[in-house]
């Protein structure tokens, strides 16, 4: 888990959004994500922000990725290195990360829109428009691990070229334990539904 966080740094806003077509029988796993057997499956559908407008953008999977046949993701959502368009939009080099790799380690971080949810869940929202369903008691305890964590990294960038202190000096040490102590309940945090612009993309799709 630790890893895709890192992968989530490095590569966000490159993120893709998948969904299962409707009437899909697929269960929920740990993760929010849909499993199921791949037969007679359909494939997720995935969506992009699009970074002028904001608007969501239908892609698919690049046939040449080892992830283009898959009809299960371990996560709802992906990242992905390269964006291509041949026929049609593409996205390559794509690896599942989990929701809370999302919530401490892309864009900003803050409290839902969603004042009541079911199931005594609170709201997160990634970057504007990723909406996280976790644990009440979670959401507060994210919001200010998320503080420390870009407190700490700015302190780094700060102090670039010149003699740095230790990781444990500067608390890092400590951050980072209760970082992957959090990313050890994934199971516990799935995607807000409907996600963002989710309704919009169903009724597009719908029409078509």
């Amino acid at each position: 888990a630790l890893v895709a966080a890192l992968l989530c740094a490095a590569l966000f806003p490159q993120v893709a959004e998948a969904t299962m077509p409707p009437g899909s029988q697929q269960k929920k796993n740990k993760w929010g994500a849909k499993s199921g057997s791949n037969e007679n499956q359909a494939k997720p559908k995935l969506m992009v922000r699009d970074a002028e407008t904001g608007e969501p953008v239908r892609v698919k999977m690049h046939p040449g990725s080892v992830s283009a046949q898959e009809t299960t993701l371990t996560s709802p959502y992906i990242v992905f290195q390269d964006l291509v368009k041949s026929s049609q939009l593409y996205v390559r080099d794509v690896t599942p990360v989990p929701p809370l790799a999302l919530a401490l380690f892309s864009g900003s971080l803050t409290i839902g829109t969603s004042r009541s949810m079911l199931g005594g869940d609170a709201e997160l929202m990634v970057d504007g428009w990723i909406k996280l369903a976790v644990p009440a008691r979670l959401r507060q305890p994210l919001l200010e691990m998320r503080r420390r964590l870009d407190t700490l990294l700015s302190g780094w960038v700060g102090k670039r070229g010149r003699i740095e202190a230790g990781l444990d000096e500067q608390g890092g040490a400590e951050v980072l334990r209760q970082i992957v102590q959090l990313l050890s309940i994934q199971e516990e945090c799935t995607p807000s539904a409907p996600p963002p612009a989710a309704g919009k993309w169903q009724q597009k799709q719908q029409q078509q």
